[in-house]
């Protein structure tokens, strides 16, 4: 009976053990999404801000497409930094939000300015994720 009772505790052990890090991956809130997205934003992790788009999105622009636009644009100006200040969360309905933030940018050309910027979420399969479009670049 001990080692049944091992055993069971063995197994419960393993499934969290698995399962925190798999559900530590997926965005449990708009306000996670969103806070993510202003992180991946500000040091251009592309392949991460890819993660967040919705099907849609994703069906528009590839990885490599996406990268490849805001290297261009951020090249052209001279990006150096780049900082991102969420303003709020607005809700558009029960699958949409929109979240309006703040971008500023310290570039070689143009100085230091600041944009201020909307990112469109869906509620898709459970998560809320980013609707990209070329605006979340430079609007």
């Amino acid at each position: 009976m001990r080692k049944a009772n091992l055993f069971r505790i063995a197994q419960i052990f393993f499934i969290i053990l698995f399962l925190v890090p798999v559900s530590g991956c997926k965005p449990a809130s708009e306000r996670d999404t969103v806070d993510r997205l202003l992180s991946y934003l500000s040091s251009a992790e592309y392949p991460r801000i890819y993660q967040l788009l919705t099907e849609e999105a994703r069906g528009k622009i590839t990885l490599t497409e996406l990268s490849q636009r805001y290297d261009d644009i951020y090249r052209t100006i001279g990006l150096t930094g780049a900082a991102c200040k969420l303003a709020e969360i607005k809700d558009v309905d029960e699958k949409h939000k929109l979240a309006l933030f703040s971008m500023t940018m310290t570039t070689e050309k143009l100085g230091e300015f600041r944009l201020d910027m909307e990112a469109p979420l869906v509620l898709e399969g459970g998560k809320w994720l980013v609707d990209w479009t070329s605006e979340l670049i430079l609007p």
